[in-house]
């Protein structure tokens, strides 16, 4: 009796081994494939784009355009990514609506499990964060050259990822 019990406890320890090493990887591809489509979108739009050549690159997707304070106004749309809500926004100058300078990327109910590894795969590939001028250290963000990439998670379950135009970055944040 003894020798079936410790038998059945191997087999239990290596199916549960198992089971958490085939969860591990499940949850590293879900990650891998939503940072796979942030870039998707991303890898669409070029500094530069006009809103016409954008929505063709988007020709699928019903764009809602909206106005917004200040210099810039946005257009976008809304999809779904492993079940969840997304809204991806494009921006640009009110004075000049053919030059793209902000594109984000708002992931609507992300819970911090999937945040972490997630900004983990954004240092894999980007390296360390900038480090931040402000006290607001919830925000990381990545020098692309001619773009800078942020990455803020918000209160309540959401992820908003951002690539602007550096150039316009540099003027909103009053980079010198």
């Amino acid at each position: 009796m003894e020798s079936i019990l410790i038998i059945l406890a191997f087999v239990i320890a290596i199916a549960l081994i198992f089971w958490l090493d085939r969860k591990g990887k499940t949850e590293k591809s879900e990650v891998e494939r939503i940072y796979n489509e942030i870039f998707k979108i991303f890898n669409k739009v070029k500094w530069g784009i006009t809103m016409g050549e954008l929505r063709e690159a988007f020709k699928d997707k019903e764009f809602v355009t909206s106005e917004e304070s200040g210099e810039v106004m946005g257009t976008g749309f809304m999809d779904k990514l492993e079940g969840q809500d997304i809204f991806i926004s494009f921006y640009f100058p009110k004075e000049d609506k053919d030059t793209l300078i902000r594109a984000d990327y708002y992931l609507i109910g992300m819970p911090t499990s999937k945040v972490n590894p997630l900004f983990s795969k954004f240092i894999e590939k980007y390296g360390t964060p900038l480090p931040q001028n402000s006290g607001d250290q919830k925000s990381s963000s990545w020098d692309l050259g001619n773009s800078v990439l942020t990455l803020e998670p918000t209160d309540g379950e959401a992820l908003q990822i951002q690539l602007w135009s550096k150039e316009f970055y540099n003027k909103i944040n009053k980079v010198i």
